[in-house]
């Protein structure tokens, strides 16, 4: 019968095992390190390109709030010399002023403020990766503050459907049509006095409807101003806090 032989085993001592165990530890320890700092840099690559991507926002806004201001001021003078006009003595023999400044009043500079960078902080939790102090808050706080100016734009756009249905009540369509030039869709002041229905009541509600939008383009003005700090503000924070260049 022939006889199987196993090989002799050695066995490893306490200290070649004290290796191994070390060598494993070493290896998955630098893995984890290697990985953290992988992280670490994809991490401030993306909040470079986020901050980069908000101040260009920023200073857009900027531009914006700008021109916003410039046009609710002159909205509200055409609203305070409609105003004048009505109040002043009957019947009104300057209709084509009438006709001019109740279609100009009417109307409504949207502001097209962008958000899309901001959003893409909020629903992708990336707000985690801006590390500086008050930026990631005030950033917040600023974006928070468009809520209060979408109010104020559908307040006064509702305020001008009001107005529109008074002041159809009293022009002649034919001639209050004129009023737009077909060509460049600007408002024109007509050469010659149109008719005009005198209606005081109707005129009297003109009035109110009118104060009433000059009040809310006055508080949407303030709005304006208040964001435009906020984001100027945020912006200096931002250069600070990143030792980014001052245009």
């Amino acid at each position: 019968m022939e006889v199987h032989h196993h090989p002799h085993v050695e066995k490893k001592s306490f200290k070649e095992y004290l290796l191994e165990g070390l060598m494993i530890f070493l290896a998955v320890s630098m893995g984890f390190i290697a990985e953290n700092i992988r992280e670490h840099i994809t991490d401030s690559k993306l909040e470079k390109e986020f901050i980069e991507s908000i101040v260009v926002d920023l200073k857009n806004d900027q531009d914006i709030f700008n021109k916003q201001i410039e046009f609710l001021n002159q909205r509200n003078l055409v609203a305070d010399s409609l105003i004048t006009l009505i109040t002043g003595p009957k019947p009104i023999n300057n209709t084509a002023d009438f006709y001019f400044w109740s279609r100009q009043i009417t109307r409504h500079n949207i502001m097209l403020i962008t958000t899309a960078t901001f959003d893409e902080m909020k629903f992708g939790s990336f707000f985690r990766l801006i590390n500086k102090k008050g930026v990631s808050k005030q950033i917040v706080d600023y974006y928070n503050q468009i809520q209060v100016l979408n109010y104020f734009e559908k307040a006064v756009e509702n305020n001008g459907d009001e107005f529109r249905s008074l002041y159809k009540q009293i022009v002649q369509p034919v001639d209050f049509i004129k009023t737009l030039d077909k060509n460049t869709a600007k408002i024109i002041r007509l050469n010659y006095n149109p008719p005009l229905k005198n209606n005081t009541e109707v005129l009297n509600q003109m009035v109110l409807q009118a104060n009433a939008i000059v009040s809310l383009r006055t508080a949407m003005e303030n709005q304006v101003k208040i964001m435009k700090n906020k984001g100027a503000n945020i912006l200096q924070l931002i250069q600070k806090e990143y030792h980014l260049e001052k245009d």
